[in-house]
């Protein structure tokens, strides 16, 4: 992967993109998606756009927040949890398991998707300035540095301590975890982990409280089963909670060397970690290509999901692919036509996917390596065809092709050819003249 030019952009990229998701603040950059690892729900078929300024992802559901304040949502959508409100007053979002929040501009709290635990029933109140998104629980952090929290309880996740000088927060599952302001770290619910072996490194005090020591912490991330943690020095320091596995697989805490982190994301059985050069670090499980992190410069943001990850990143001023999706098509009802994108290119580098759909309502014909596909025509007058390319750059462009129904275009040109007015000369065009009309258009 080429890496970003520039340390202290990044770092302050990143800075932002934290504000933003801590206050109703306007956005100060926009960018492009980029999403990678388990697709079978279309998880990693990200929204169009270079737009975006904030990113979440959970179990196997990504949301994004653009600049103008609307949402975006995409992948598995069984409980409604991708079918994002409307409206423009968004300032962050947190993807949950089945469920998604959101934050208002005026502090209010929004919630849709499975409520079978209370997810979706936030708190009133205008004084809220973070979210996190757990399993089945949510947590909000007050302009007043308080906590809140709602949904499940089963192992006391929503019992959040007393206290106004929180100035993170992260749901994980079953757990919580929050960042107090002198940099120590806070958390309840199922943190009590089993008796197995503690990994090297780690030193916990003694009692419950299972949490690594010091007042050196700048972020958090809350996994399944385990938390995450970025130091001041740029370090990170990963442990286990009650519902890790036990024994614990070593990689899930087995955090990469390095003192050049600036950002981290803990997903269900993986994790990432963004360096200060715009490289991103995976470590963890990876059944199904989760470290396979895409050639981009310039990443400002990472999201870890169940299975996949997703990456916010600076659009670049040059090198999009150019989509070619090919000449209209001709074609009767449910007759197989063949879609060619084969003179589609990319100025500096190489096409990595092709996506095509039908028009308006986007439904997914084929995505892959392949620049050719069949489907079949629907037998309407005309299709639309919408072709996306992808490069490795994870850049994209669009470009349609329209199917013509055979019949229609024989009509069509039959009628082209034909007088269209007094067929009989009779001084009115009337059933008469359409009568001739068809029986000349017959032969």
């Amino acid at each position: 992967m080429r890496c970003m030019r520039g340390k202290n952009k990044l770092g302050l990229a990143v800075t932002v993109l934290f504000v933003i998701g801590l206050c109703a603040c306007g956005p100060a950059f926009a960018g492009r998606i980029a999403a990678w690892g388990w697709n079978y729900y279309g998880q990693c078929d990200v929204p169009r756009g270079n737009d975006f300024v904030a990113i979440s992802a959970r179990f196997k559901h990504s949301l994004a927040l653009r600049s103008d304040g609307s949402i975006a949502g995409w992948g598995q959508n069984n409980h409604g949890q991708s079918d994002c409100p409307k409206g423009n007053d968004f300032v962050a979002v947190g993807a949950g398991t089945v469920h998604s929040l959101a934050l208002k501009s005026d502090g209010s709290l929004v919630a849709w998707g499975y409520n079978g635990n209370g997810e979706c029933s936030v708190p009133a109140g205008n004084d809220f300035v973070a979210i996190a998104a757990g399993d089945h629980h949510n947590l909000a952090r007050r302009s007043d540095g308080s906590l809140a929290a709602w949904g499940d309880n089963d192992e006391g996740e929503c019992n959040v301590p007393a206290g106004n000088d929180f100035v993170a927060i992260a749901a994980g599952h079953r757990y919580s975890l929050a960042l107090r302001s002198d940099g120590s770290l806070a958390a309840w619910g199922a943190i009590l982990w089993r008796p197995c072996t503690t990994p090297p490194g780690l030193v916990f005090p003694p009692g419950e409280d299972k949490l690594p020591v010091g007042n050196d912490f700048i972020a958090i991330a809350a996994g399944s089963g385990y938390g995450l943690a970025l130091k001041s020095d740029g370090s990170l320091v990963a442990w286990p909670t009650k519902w890790a596995p036990c024994p614990l697989p070593p990689v899930i805490t087995d955090v990469p060397s390095g003192n050049d982190f600036v950002a981290i994301a803990a997903g269900s059985s993986h994790s990432l970690a963004l360096k200060s050069d715009g490289s991103v670090a995976a470590w963890g499980l990876n059944e199904y290509g989760m470290f396979d992190v895409p050639s981009i410069e310039n990443i400002i943001a990472i999201a870890a999901g169940g299975r996949h990850n997703v990456a916010l990143f600076e659009e670049p001023a040059t090198g999009l692919p150019v989509a070619d999706a090919g000449n209209n098509l001709v074609a009767s009802a449910n007759e197989e036509v063949t879609l060619d994108a084969s003179n589609s290119n990319d100025p500096d580098g190489e096409i990595i996917l092709y996506t095509w759909k039908r028009l308006p309502d986007e439904v997914l014909i084929y995505s892959g390596e392949e620049p050719t596909c069949q489907t079949r025509a629907l037998g309407r007058a005309e299709e639309v065809i919408e072709l996306t390319v992808t490069d490795n750059s994870w850049l994209t462009s669009s470009d349609t092709v329209v199917i013509i129904n055979r019949l229609v275009k024989s009509l069509r040109d039959r009628l082209d050819g034909m007088n269209l007015g007094d067929l009989n000369h009779d001084r009115d065009v009337n059933m008469v003249d359409f009568a001739l009309l068809v029986e000349n258009w017959l032969e």
